[in-house]
């Protein structure tokens, strides 16, 4: 019997765009690992909490909103041309997961056959 072969876990690092915030341009390339590191650490913890506890509360909506464009920004779909808002125009690389976005025009990515929106494969 033959021996199969594995992929490399390097080969497997799917990379996205991260903002500080919804204002800011300057991103940096982030890892699946990278990401889930913060994601399930504390350090976005006091920022999700603080909205979380806002956002119930009718009365503080505004204040939730300013939290939440405050608090990072992880564009899954890939990564974003450098020093460019996070808006799908300025995709430079697809990060190869499967995503669908209905607002991303047809002639950026592959058309859907089967709906209004795009398929990112």
């Amino acid at each position: 019997m033959g021996t199969s072969i594995q992929p490399e876990t390097k080969d497997l690092q799917f990379r996205f765009s991260f903002f500080r915030n919804l204002w800011i341009k300057d991103s940096s390339a982030i890892t699946l690992h990278d990401l889930y590191s913060q994601v399930t650490g504390p350090l976005w913890k006091p920022q999700t909490e603080c909205y979380r506890k806002l956002k119930v509360r009718p009365d503080r909506e505004n204040e939730a909103k300013m939290v939440k464009d405050s608090m990072p920004v992880v564009i899954a779909e890939g990564i974003c041309r450098p020093n460019h808002s996070h808006a799908a125009i300025n995709l430079i690389r697809m990060s190869l997961l499967a995503m669908y976005d209905p607002t991303i025009p047809a002639n950026v990515l592959l058309p859907s056959k089967s709906c209004s929106g795009n398929f990112l494969m």
